[in-house]
């Protein structure tokens, strides 16, 4: 159920809210989801796909006073969450958390704790590590950034098990960023020996409307490297 509040006091917003989040949970204990171990890798990644293609682009690229513009990854990594719990819900228990506590000592590839931008897994569970998310926005974003976060992910994937492991990124094409790189031969390296480690290039035309969302991994590749 959707409360439209157009105008009301402190009190009654938190009323209101308050009896939202009875009825949500009221449903949420009466639905007959499906339990995370149930959903298939596939469901999850269209789920995922799908979420992506539905953040409007003002969460790419957000209007400021004076008629500037600023890229926060951050508003956008909430925008992002936000769709996907809200997708997810409909036929799943598993939960999407935003920067989890990765702790240390457990990672042993890179030795140190480590904050997942987003997560599909199951609290307390750890064979339900469905999948992990590293994005990056910014169209300034380095090849070097990039190598370190695709070593984040096949981190995710080695030491914590994740099934997949999904590099978002947007506002620059990452073929061209890899073919201008100096780092492009540790980012081939990681994609070619990883199919579990997956691009997904948000492609947006001149009127900053999303476009497409250009899907990269192993399979592809070096073929789109190499066009």
């Amino acid at each position: 159920m959707i409360f439209n509040i157009r105008s009301c006091n402190d009190t009654n917003y938190i009323t209101m809210f308050r009896m939202k989040i009875d009825i949500e949970d009221r449903f949420l204990s009466e639905a007959q989801r499906y339990s995370g171990d149930m959903i298939t890798d596939e469901q999850l990644i269209k789920t995922a796909y799908n979420a992506l293609y539905s953040v409007k682009y003002i969460y790419h690229e957000y209007p400021t006073v004076g008629n500037g513009k600023a890229i926060g990854e951050r508003v956008f990594c909430f925008e992002f969450y936000h769709v996907l719990k809200t997708l997810l819900f409909q036929f799943s228990d598993l939960d999407v958390t935003g920067e989890p506590r990765k702790g240390a000592g457990v990672v042993p590839s890179f030795n140190t704790t480590l904050f997942p931008d987003l997560v599909i897994h199951k609290y307390g569970v750890s064979t339900l590590n469905k999948i992990a998310f590293e994005v990056k926005i910014a169209r300034d974003t380095s090849g070097k950034s990039i190598l370190k976060d695709l070593k984040k992910l096949k981190c995710y994937l080695d030491d914590l098990h994740y099934s997949f492991a999904i590099f978002v990124c947007c506002n620059f094409d990452f073929i061209e960023k890899t073919r201008q790189s100096k780092h492009r031969h540790g980012i081939r390296q990681i994609i070619n020996a990883n199919e579990k480690i997956i691009v997904w290039n948000v492609m947006v035309n001149q009127n900053s409307i999303i476009q497409d969302i250009k899907v990269i991994s192993f399979s592809n590749f070096n073929d789109l490297l190499n066009h």
